[in-house]
């Protein structure tokens, strides 16, 4: 009984300090919000003190008026975390269903969680490489033969 009650401290700590599974969960409900284009679900994966906050809720509604778009998160990685903060590195990959000219992408981003009352919620983001999938037809001798596809989401 006693080993018992000193190994339960043990698992409490690393209950916050592997936070992957609950950042997973708002990873792929902050892709499945943005597929879907909602709003109000979109904006509660993001911690609203932070300041990109309002620059977020501002240009959404933008991209959803004028784009379909599908999102896929190819992965993610906790690069650190504490019981309040994580560094989380993503893979998005981003292709146009409908709408203006847009080039189909996968990005590499350095994103900062912060965990509220909420739960974890997003809070600032670092666009670290940006890789452009479609290739544009004299190319295609250099580059390949077509555009590249988004992994899907995990």
């Amino acid at each position: 009984m006693k080993k018992l009650l000193l190994f339960c401290p043990l698992l409490a700590n690393q209950a916050w300090a592997k936070p992957d599974d609950a950042i997973k969960k708002l990873l792929r409900t902050h892709v499945q919000a943005t597929n879907q284009e909602n709003l109000s679900d979109l904006l509660a994966t993001l911690d609203s003190t932070c300041s990109d906050y309002p620059k977020q809720a501002a240009m959404m509604p933008n991209i959803f008026d004028q784009f379909d778009l599908k999102y896929s998160l190819e992965n993610f990685k906790v690069l650190s975390a504490t019981e309040n903060e994580a560094e989380v590195a993503i893979t998005l990959c981003t292709e146009k269903i409908e709408g203006p000219t847009f080039r189909n992408n996968r990005v590499k981003q350095l994103l900062k969680i912060n965990k509220t009352e909420k739960g974890w919620q997003m809070c600032s983001g670092k666009m670290m490489t940006i890789q452009y999938l479609d290739v544009e037809p004299q190319h295609q001798e250099y580059f390949g033969n077509g555009p590249e596809k988004c992994l899907p989401s995990i």
